[in-house]
């Protein structure tokens, strides 16, 4: 798949100027902004831990050391995941793909791979604002506490 030049330009380390939205001439914001949302993860055991990506990569904030190195070692494996593309013809096909842990399209795929990184084991997923870790009704969160 074929990058763009704004992902070539955010990948090189370089900032693309992207529309101001007050006077729509260019600025120096950043392209990609990442929403303040955050994974809740809940094991068996009690144990609760938000998980969230930086620029830098994954970040883990729970109070159990071995629940967060097994959620960071977890989110190092790759995942598949399926894609719809058009062939020349325009037909529409899906595929396999195996995303890195790199990609930009990981967190959101996850979401539904949990068993694949090996935390099937998990009792709720939900997803949270990360500043009051307030819960965010979506349609596939699991946690009954959000209710």
């Amino acid at each position: 798949m074929a990058r763009t030049q704004a992902e070539a330009d955010t990948h090189a380390g370089r900032e693309t100027p992207s529309l101001s939205p007050v006077n729509g001439t260019a600025g120096s914001t950043a392209v990609h902004t990442r929403p303040n949302n955050a994974f809740r993860l809940a094991n068996a055991r009690g144990q609760i831990a938000y998980v969230w990506w930086e620029e830098t990569g994954p970040v883990v904030e729970c109070d159990n050391h071995a629940f967060r190195r097994r959620i960071l070692r977890a989110l190092k494996k790759p995942i598949w995941s399926t894609e719809d593309e058009k062939d020349e013809y325009g037909v529409p096909w899906s595929t396999r793909v195996l995303l890195q842990p790199e990609d930009p399209r990981y967190p959101s795929r996850l979401v539904w791979r949990w068993d694949q990184v090996g935390l099937s084991d998990l009792v709720s997923v939900g997803l949270v604002r990360r500043h009051n870790r307030q819960p965010i009704q979506t349609l596939w969160s699991t946690d009954d506490s959000a209710d």
